[in-house]
């Protein structure tokens, strides 16, 4: 009973850390494409310092933790600057069933060889249906695409967009950087036990926020003026960051009680989805279609599949 109040928990910070994001998104001040860079550096900061109450202030990572820790901050930095190219490349839909598979079966995989941890058939099929109710949960006609700014719209305009015909490697890119995040965190546990879980978490976001601060002054030529904010998006940075580090710190307390790294993420992705979509249609007005409602059938009936099989 615990366990299923900590993945809710976990599943609705997560659907409001995409919704206050994209708030803060919205009402950054300075340049579109250096909103994310600063994101990453306030929230990374704000991370280590949630993690470390959690920890009691008590700082001991062995050798393996920062090791697994420095991985999974280039593969966090990897997924941000990915997301950010598919946004800039092709459609939001197949993105998110790209960083939605790879969630799920990445950490699956390593799980399954990497110490033997096997799925039933019935669970494999469970897996494969809520990736496919993802796409149509998310799926948007071309029209009503074409009208709309992707996540990343007001990034778009500097050097280097990608062209459509790379939005497929960017998208395998992207899954397997999404995946590798939850693998590391998964396999760091299992191998070095749950007494270190807030340290890696600290040195994952510690590393990423120093690689996301050096390129932050790299684009910004030694300036600090990118971390100026208004006064509406000062609010929403701080709340998306504590929500980050409340969250994060939560998926790391459930892994070691949730034996089941695949129930765990199917059904996270999954929720952290129809929250989001739920958040989108009550204050963006975004509307839901017949496929995205069939969609949601589908993850339902698929989850189910997962959780009991």
């Amino acid at each position: 009973m615990l366990t299923a109040a900590l993945i809710c928990m976990m599943i609705v910070l997560y659907s409001l850390q995409s919704f206050f994001c994209k708030k803060y998104a919205d009402s950054y001040p300075g340049r579109g494409d250096l909103s994310s860079t600063v994101f990453t550096v306030v929230s990374g900061v704000t991370v280590v310092a949630v993690s470390l109450c959690f920890m009691g202030f008590r700082f001991e990572a062995a050798p393996l933790t920062w090791l697994f820790g420095v991985l999974n901050a280039l593969a966090l930095f990897g997924y941000n600057y990915f997301l950010v190219k598919c946004s800039q490349a092709g459609s939001f839909t197949v993105l998110q069933v790209f960083a939605v598979a790879g969630g799920i079966i990445v950490p699956t995989l390593a799980a399954w060889f990497g110490f033997g941890v096997e799925l039933s058939p019935l669970k494999w099929l469970g897996v494969f249906a809520v990736i496919g109710g993802v796409y149509l949960a998310s799926y948007k006609s071309e029209k009503k695409a074409a009208g709309e700014k992707s996540p990343s719209a007001d990034g778009c305009a500097e050097a280097g967009k990608p062209k459509r015909a790379a939005f497929i490697p960017l998208c395998l890119c992207l899954a397997l950087c999404n995946g590798a995040y939850a693998s590391l965190t998964d396999i760091q546990q299992r191998l070095t036990g749950d007494g270190e879980k807030e340290e890696m978490v600290a040195v994952t976001y510690g590393v990423a926020a120093i690689i996301s601060l050096c390129l932050l002054l790299i684009k910004s030529r030694g300036s600090f003026t990118p971390f100026k904010q208004s006064r509406v998006s000062l609010i929403y940075l701080a709340v998306t960051s504590v929500i980050v580090g409340v969250a994060i710190n939560i998926l790391v307390i459930v892994i070691p009680l949730l034996n089941d790294i695949t129930l765990l993420h199917t059904f996270n992705n999954s929720g952290i989805l129809v929250c989001s979509a739920i958040l989108s249609y009550i204050f963006f007005k975004e509307r839901f279609t017949r496929i995205n409602i069939v969609g949601c059938l589908i993850m339902c009936c698929a989850l189910v599949l997962v959780a009991l099989f």
